[in-house]
Order: C-alpha cells, then structure tokens, then sequence
C-alpha cells in the first residue's frame, strides 16, 4: 500500500506532496478492501486535505475515519488528533476542543502519553484565545510530558504555541 511516505510527508508539514500519494493509497485501500487501513489512509488524506484547502472534503473523511474506527472496535485516539488538529486549521476551536478531549481520555484510557501529551497542546492551542489560563495550563501540562518522553517536536510547538500566548497577553 502506497501511503506509508505520505504520512511521513504529513507528519512533515509537506501536505503538497503528501496529497497524490495518499489519494492512491486511499483508492488502493477501498479497491482490496483492507477495512482496518481505510479509516487511517482517509484520516491522513482528510487532514492533508484541509490543510490545502479541500475543507469541506477532508473534514468530511476525517469525521468518517473516527467512525469508522469506533465501529471496527479500534482504538481512535490518534483519528481523533488529526480531526483536531484539521478543526484548529480553519478556526473551528469548539470542534477542535471537543476532539482533542476525546482524543486526551482515549490516550489516557489506553496509556499512550505521547498522544495524551499531544491532545494537551491542540486543547491549548484551542483555548489561546478564548481563555489564556486554561491555555496555558494545557501549554505547561504539554511541555513537561514533552520533556519526560523526550517528544522535541511537541516540545517545540508547546513552547510556540506558549510564546504566541504570552505575546497576546503583553500586545
């Protein structure tokens, strides 16, 4: 299944060339019918998909992936990140927040701190400008679990999203 480089380009940020490799990993998927891949090659797509632009279309891939996960009985914890963090890409933060709690019980229910740990900063990044203490609660919950599991790029993007924060706050 040709869709293994497209998820590294989205983990990447290079959503321009993870998109026409995980379209036909997406079409490869639904033609031998592997149920279990199809809800994770559409979550990637869907979330490169907004990410360029295809809002409507990826959202709608994404919210399917968590279904279909939840109906295949697997675990859905990392379906519901990337359904986040498309909802944080065009500003929907109520949806963004709801999933990321979803995806932060799920982890924490499941013992995956590296997911718990990256929910932590999408509900930051959702709270930023609703409610800058519980932001920062989450930036600060993130940034330790970053530490002690060694995560540099989510420690990075904390410290980020932490400094954006701050700037708000000091205009």
């Amino acid at each position: 299944m040709a869709f293994g480089l497209g998820q590294c380009y989205v983990l990447q940020g290079r959503f321009d060339e993870a998109l026409p490799i995980l379209e036909k990993g997406f079409e490869q998927c639904q033609i031998a019918e592997v149920r279990a891949a199809i809800p994770w090659v559409a979550s990637l797509l869907g979330l490169t998909l907004v990410a360029t632009g295809r809002t409507e279309r990826g959202l709608g891939l994404l919210r399917e992936a968590v279904t279909n996960f939840t109906n295949l009985g697997l675990h859905r914890a990392l379906m519901e990140l990337r359904l986040a963090r498309a909802c944080l890409l065009v500003h929907d933060t109520h949806e963004a927040s709801l999933a990321a709690h979803r995806a932060y019980a799920l982890a924490l229910e499941h013992g995956e701190r590296a997911n718990a740990a990256w929910a932590e900063l999408l509900l930051a990044d959702a709270a930023r400008d609703n409610d800058e203490s519980v932001a920062q609660e989450h930036y600060e919950r993130a940034i330790e679990s970053a530490s002690e599991l060694a995560l540099e790029p989510l420690l990075v993007a904390a410290r980020s999203g932490q400094a954006r924060l701050l700037r708000t706050k000091t205009g």
